[in-house]
């Protein structure tokens, strides 16, 4: 067995566990703990925090984070934090590994059971087809996995920063809205927590309504419950652009083995990514709509994947 520290680091929580590797491959976690970034002024004074309670000091880590690695550092896309390796080596004496959130992600879901998912699109995967996992949190992460030899190579991405591509009359309005106060418009600035926010704002605007709330968490309730207008049509609205990032992943990567789709986002609002929709958004692609028939869209209901992952990451390394 191999013991190791690992962590998710997100734009709005830090996620820290010791986990044990077992000679069977297995990864078991212990010791979890989600700490708020805006708790602390910088990663190492979020770790020492963790550290001091949990005991011990494991000689490994592995951390994934929520932006760009560059020579083993990251500097968070949606938090002032940076993170480097050597800098975690020399204050905490660990071997530390840094990867991408979505990598680790991306790792941490394919490690898992059947029963680890829920189908919102039935299919088949295309054998020795890439996956593509992805998903809405603080922001919009991307991974592609390539099958290699028996095991899976992962491949980061930051396809969440694409250009958002509207669909509709409404959505056009919503981009014309956006770009007005932000510039350029990414997908992430319509599909994640921010971007549930700012459909919401927009929506409201274009509406004449007023807009009641302004944090994503009490939007998505409003969303679920039915007790705010602008809040379902934002919902429903991130949905369908959500399928519509999901299948141009597809269509960009080749990812015919299958669409995994995470994060908390889409964990709260899973309600509007179920039915016909949401699918018809997915496979609506002209002359390549056969493409995308058969390709099996899945939602991950394991909250520690990226945790589970960034250990896998660590035994590949």
């Amino acid at each position: 067995m191999i013991q190791m520290l690992v962590g998710d680091i997100g734009g709005t929580n830090a996620r820290f566990a010791l986990a044990d590797l077992m000679g069977t491959g297995e990864v078991i976690l212990h010791d979890i703990e989600k700490i708020p970034t805006a708790s602390h002024a910088d990663f190492e004074s979020a770790l020492s925090d963790y550290l001091g309670r949990v005991g011990g000091r494991p000689a490994l880590a592995s951390f994934a984070l929520a932006g760009p690695v560059v020579n083993g550092s990251v500097r968070l896309t949606n938090c002032d934090w940076d993170v480097s390796a050597v800098a975690i080596r020399t204050r905490f004496g660990m071997e530390a590994r840094i990867v991408n959130d979505f990598a680790a992600m991306a790792r941490g879901v394919l490690a898992q059971g059947p029963d680890a998912f829920e189908t919102l699109i039935p299919g088949t995967p295309y054998l020795g087809a890439p996956v593509v996992v992805l998903g809405p949190g603080t922001g919009l992460g991307q991974a592609l996995v390539l099958p290699t030899h028996g095991d899976w190579t992962v491949l980061p991405t930051e396809g969440g920063h694409r250009a958002f591509a509207p669909r509709s009359d409404e959505e056009r309005a919503v981009l014309a809205w956006l770009q007005a106060r932000h510039g350029y418009i990414s997908f992430e600035r319509v599909v994640s927590g921010m971007g549930l926010e700012n459909l919401y704002q927009a929506l409201c605007a274009l509406r004449d309504q007023r807009a009641v709330f302004h944090q994503a968490p009490e939007i998505s309730a409003a969303a679920v419950s039915g007790s705010d207008a602008c809040a379902v049509a934002s919902a429903q609205m991130l949905a369908m652009i959500l399928a519509t990032f999901a299948g141009d992943a597809v269509l960009s990567t080749g990812a015919r083995g299958g669409v995994y789709i995470a994060g908390g986002v889409a964990e709260h609002l899973s309600p509007f990514l179920r039915g016909q929709a949401f699918a018809e958004r997915f496979h609506e692609r002209g002359p390549m709509s056969p493409y995308l028939a058969n390709v099996p869209v899945l939602r991950s209901l394991d909250g520690h994947a990226a945790l589970m992952g960034a250990a896998y990451l660590m035994a590949q390394a």
